[in-house]
This record gives C-alpha cells, sequence and structure tokens, in this order.
C-alpha cells in the first residue's frame, strides 16, 4: 500500500499508460508490471516523461514503447509533472514534501517545500504561474515562475 493514500489503496501489478481518444476509444501505450505506479505524464515532442509515485522514479518512454531512466529526483512518492517554457521539468512530490525542478543539465532544484501532499500540477502561461493542488488540504498554492 502506498503510505500516505488511504487504507485499501494497493498496488495491482497492472501498471499501464493509455491514450483516450474523444470517441471514448483508448489505446494501450505500454503496459508493464515494473512501471513503478506511472503518474504524472507528459508528451515531450512525441517521448512521453513519465514520474512514478511507487518507485519514485522519472522515464522517458519513446513510441516503439522502450524505457529510458532519467535522473532520480531527490525524492519519491511523485505526482505531478509539467514542462515550462524554458526547458525545466516541473514535478511534485509527496516524499518531498517539495516541488523540484529538472533542470536541462538534468540536475535538480527545489521550487517550494514543506507542502503537504503536493498533487498534480497546472501551468498558467499567460501569468507564469504554476498551479500547486495540495491534496489533503483542498487548496491551490500559486507560485511565479
Amino acid at each position: 500500500m502506498f503510505s500516505g493514500f488511504s487504507a485499501g489503496l494497493e498496488l495491482s501489478g497492472t501498471d499501464a499508460i493509455y491514450k483516450v481518444w474523444a470517441n471514448g476509444q483508448y489505446e494501450t501505450i505500454i503496459k508493464d508490471k515494473n512501471l513503478g505506479g506511472p503518474n504524472g505524464i507528459w508528451d515531450d515532442g512525441g517521448q512521453l516523461v513519465v514520474v512514478t509515485f511507487g518507485s519514485g522514479k522519472m522515464i522517458s518512454i519513446g513510441r516503439s514503447g522502450k524505457q529510458t531512466a532519467l535522473p532520480t529526483p531527490p525524492n519519491d512518492k511523485l505526482d505531478g509533472l509539467v514542462k515550462l517554457e524554458d526547458g525545466r521539468f516541473i514535478l511534485s512530490s509527496w516524499g518531498g514534501p517539495a516541488i523540484y525542478a529538472m533542470n536541462k543539465d538534468h540536475s535538480f532544484t527545489v521550487v517550494e517545500n514543506a507542502l503537504d501532499a503536493p498533487a498534480d500540477l497546472g501551468v498558467d502561461t499567460k501569468r507564469k504561474r504554476l498551479l500547486i493542488p495540495l491534496f489533503k488540504e483542498n487548496k491551490v498554492v500559486i507560485l511565479p515562475f
């Protein structure tokens, strides 16, 4: 069971990523019991960049389904993932609990810390703001970038 989640939520061993079409049809992109609990996904020009809640890894998945490990973030229980116009990936970590940036050189920096259960992320590109919902607190933190 994932710590930090509600009791009763257990790993099923059926990790997969699907593409869902507007008409309700779907296709399996990848199905692999070793994906580590994929959570945040970003389409980066045909490569999927994925962060995992279960294993705390960051991977890239090519069109062929080939997985490539990316640098391991500072903490685990990864949830949200977005890419900013400057090329940085921003990811949320319940294990931090923090928001990290993976820079172009693949180093990590802390964007914000001491956030309780930062979840999926949003980006307001017009106002240059990062939107961070806090899962356990029913609120959104807004940070400039």
